[in-house]
């Protein structure tokens, strides 16, 4: 808990925080925007629209976690704190440990303030939400940000040069965009940028002649098991990789 505190203290004087919640806010809105715009055809005022693999989410957050953890560990990294930090006997993978739990925190706020949000604007537009989407929502969320935590945590504290680390965020982001309708079966799970598109519980189906629904992932639940499994081999490679760098 000192090392998350510590974790604190320096993110808000680096301003990450604000940085990384407009992002967020911004995500929020616009995902509100396109749903408010779906909602002109009454046959998609479902709670499928709301909660679908079709989101900004896929664009929005592979660039806000790669941001955060650029900002978080750069600055430091430019100090050379980490060197001093391994004098006083600190380890080069706990201070990894540190920087990833407190991520995961803030992410998971950011995570439950956007679900809630897009929650109650479909309540306030007359649309039946069960608690259990909500809770599908959720995990698959905090899933995939583990995963895009381990990738662009691991690599904030392995590349030298941090402009190549928000390149690949930016990659990562408009790469989840592309690769989005093809993020429906497990094979796409082995991607972590289209996780919110293949943890989402409802997918994108085009019925011909221009239309389309929503429908429910009857695999979902596996799928977040599956997606777990995986963000465990990934968080073990992490700690593997920067072992030896450490060491």
């Amino acid at each position: 808990m000192t090392g998350i505190y510590i974790e604190w203290l320096k993110s808000r004087r680096t301003k990450s925080f604000s940085i990384v919640a407009i992002l967020i806010v911004v995500a929020t809105l616009w995902n509100i925007a396109t749903f408010s715009s779906a909602f002109s055809h009454p046959e998609l005022k479902t709670v499928g629209t709301l909660f679908s693999n079709q989101n900004v989410n896929l664009l929005m957050f592979p660039i806000a976690v790669c941001v955060f953890a650029a900002r978080i560990v750069g600055n430091e990294r430019e100090g050379q704190t980490f060197r001093l930090q391994a004098v006083n006997g600190q380890h080069f993978l706990t201070i990894f440990n540190h920087k990833f739990l407190f991520m995961m925190i803030f992410f998971s706020i950011m995570s439950v303030l956007e679900v809630t949000a897009i929650y109650f604007f479909g309540k306030q537009v007359g649309i039946s939400i069960p608690f259990s989407i909500i809770e599908l929502q959720f995990v698959g969320q905090l899933l995939t940000i583990f995963s895009l935590i381990c990738i662009y945590l691991t690599l904030a504290m392995v590349l030298e040069r941090q402009g190549i680390l928000l390149a690949l965020g930016l990659l990562g982001g408009f790469s989840g965009i592309v690769l989005n309708p093809r993020s429906y079966g497990f094979i796409s799970l082995l991607n972590p940028i289209t996780g919110f598109g293949s943890l989402a519980p409802y997918k994108y189906q085009f019925l011909g002649d221009g239309a389309f629904t929503y429908s429910f992932d009857e695999k979902i639940l596996w799928k977040l098991v599956v997606y777990a499994v995986y963000c465990a081999l990934l968080y073990g490679l992490a700690n593997i990789s920067l072992k030896k760098r450490g060491s």
